[in-house]
């Protein structure tokens, strides 16, 4: 197991994250190849109250990974599965020339991924692409890793069909933080591994340890937002009251995951895809309710991504690509699963009636992997893009990352434009001449809106801070949810961690007794969530 103690001069790019919110301290980074390093690494972090930061693939935009003080365990070398009764293969990602050991079994009549936490969302897609399988989660941030997707209930565009990535998982091998092992499998595949070390148990509200007569561990009275896309707090409600829930998009604070399996479907015939522009964002937002239609009708047609991107968002992308109109207000971004039945004819005639019954005549299609492999290259160099100047200004990435019921989501769109113009305003007094003060781009078909500033000076950064707390209380007030799918990691507002402003000082104070329950020296991702 590769050790240093040099972290700052050797290994610099693991104190910080994309988002740059803080730079974090750490005495020592472990490089750790399996389960039973991991254990050894927290037991002895524990018996000496030594803080630990887990670190995945660095492409977090909440400061989720970032250490404050004490250790750090990379799981980059995590490549391996632990102990299986099932067969696994090697198999090297021809992408990234990376070698992953995987497994692929029948079970309860799902096909099931076995993958460990450090291979990246593109290489699991790839190696389905490669066996004639489909894995639906498609976040932006493909490079990152696994184990960051369920640490942050990852889930992007496809989630308006297939949900995040909550939904595709189906067993976890998890370290506590005093290293003990726990492997926690949904009933599906109940009995697909050997009992572990220790059986966590659902009762109502309690998570209690079957082999310990420690005091089970009160779960926080928390109200779930009523929105589709929510990564705050603990989500446990139909479908998802597992005790594996509490482990995912709970930014690593309860354990370290070491084995993960997928659920995986079969690959589709074919994937089509369409760029549509619209002359106004509200034009485009009744677009939007009618594939929300779909989905709600259970209709054959109904798309698995729906997303949304506003002029400034669309000029990134002209940049890249002048094919690409920039005299439109709006652009909408559709990707249509084609399964085994379904006639790829007849899916291409119910869109293009469809599109000419509203007035849409700009229209991109893309048939083939090339051409919808380049719509997807060029919707995440938004994203990139943005990152690339606030590294460039050195002011940390300022993005929402709220979703609201369907039904407010115009309102969030409106306030998401009205402050994006204010903002622009205020560069403006400051005698400040941006060529791009903010960008909104949206998982459109959930409701989820990314609002991202340009600050260039702390000045600007605090403005637009405040405008994102005003927004939050928007976006709380109508049940939604201040994070959709990138986690809160160590946000604060004023000091505050961000999710007081989604739960109140209550919510927070039982979160942080039921951390204080499963980690009773706090010793695991301090700060993360609670922020504490």
């Amino acid at each position: 197991m590769k050790v240093s103690s040099n972290v700052k001069e050797d290994f610099p790019a693991y104190l910080n994250d994309e988002a740059k919110l803080l730079e974090g301290t750490a005495s020592k980074i472990y490089f750790p190849e399996s389960e039973s390093e991991i254990t050894e690494i927290l037991v002895e972090a524990y018996s000496s109250s030594t803080p630990i930061t887990v670190s995945g693939g660095g492409t977090g935009i909440s400061g989720g990974r970032v250490p404050l003080g004490g250790w750090i365990i990379a799981t980059d070398k995590m490549t391996s599965l632990i102990q299986t009764s099932h067969k696994t293969v090697f198999w090297t990602d021809p992408e990234f020339l990376e070698r992953y050991e995987l497994s692929v079994f029948e079970m309860g009549g799902e096909t099931i991924l076995r993958v460990p936490p450090a291979i990246r969302l593109k290489s699991i897609q790839n190696f389905c692409a490669e066996n004639g399988l489909f894995y639906p989660p498609d976040p932006t941030e493909r490079n990152a890793f696994i184990g960051g997707n369920v640490a942050t209930n990852a889930s992007g565009a496809r989630s308006f069909k297939f949900g995040p990535t909550r939904h595709w998982v189906l067993a976890l091998s998890i370290v506590l933080p005093d290293g003990r092992i726990t492997r926690l499998e949904r009933a599906v595949v109940r009995g697909s591994y050997p009992k572990g070390d220790l059986t966590l148990k659902l009762d109502e509200n309690l998570l209690t340890d079957e082999t310990s007569k420690e005091p089970s561990c009160k779960l926080p009275d928390m109200k779930i937002p009523d929105v589709r896309k929510n990564v705050a707090g603990i989500v446990l409600r139909e479908p998802y009251n597992e005790p594996l829930d509490v482990f995912i998009g709970t930014n690593g604070i309860f354990g370290v995951v070491t084995d993960i399996s997928l659920r995986v479907i079969k690959k589709p015939k074919n994937i089509i895809a369409f760029f549509a522009f619209f002359d106004t964002w509200e034009e485009s937002l009744m677009f939007v309710t009618h594939c929300q239609s779909l989905r709600d009708d259970k209709s054959e047609f109904m798309p698995m991504s729906v997303e949304f991107l506003d002029k400034h968002a669309v000029e990134i992308m002209n940049k890249e690509d002048s094919s690409i109109p920039v005299d439109k207000e709006a652009l909408i971004y559709l990707e249509c699963f084609i399964g085994e039945t379904q006639n790829q004819n007849a899916v291409l005639e119910f869109w293009a009636n469809l599109f000419d019954s509203r007035g849409i005549d700009e229209i991109l299609v893309g048939e083939t992997n090339k051409e919808i492999e380049r719509f997807k290259f060029l919707r995440h160099l938004i994203p990139s893009t943005i990152n690339e100047i606030m590294h460039h200004n050195k002011q940390p990435k300022l993005g929402t990352d709220y979703s609201v019921p369907n039904k407010y989501f115009k309102e969030l769109m409106a306030l998401g434009v009205k402050f994006g113009e204010e903002f622009k305003v205020f560069q403006t007094t400051r005698g400040v001449k941006s060529t791009l003060s903010y960008a909104i781009w949206a998982h459109a078909g959930d409701s989820h809106l990314h609002l991202n500033f340009l600050p260039s000076s702390d000045e600007e950064t605090t403005f637009c801070k405040k405008k994102m707390v005003e927004m939050m209380k928007f976006v709380t007030s109508v049940d939604g949810s201040i994070a959709a799918e990138h986690g809160l990691g160590k946000k604060k507002f004023s000091g505050i961690p961000a999710i007081e402003f989604q739960f109140g000082k209550k919510g927070l104070e039982e979160l942080k007794q039921f951390k204080s329950c499963m980690d009773k020296k706090n010793i695991l991702n301090r700060g993360n969530l609670t922020g504490f």
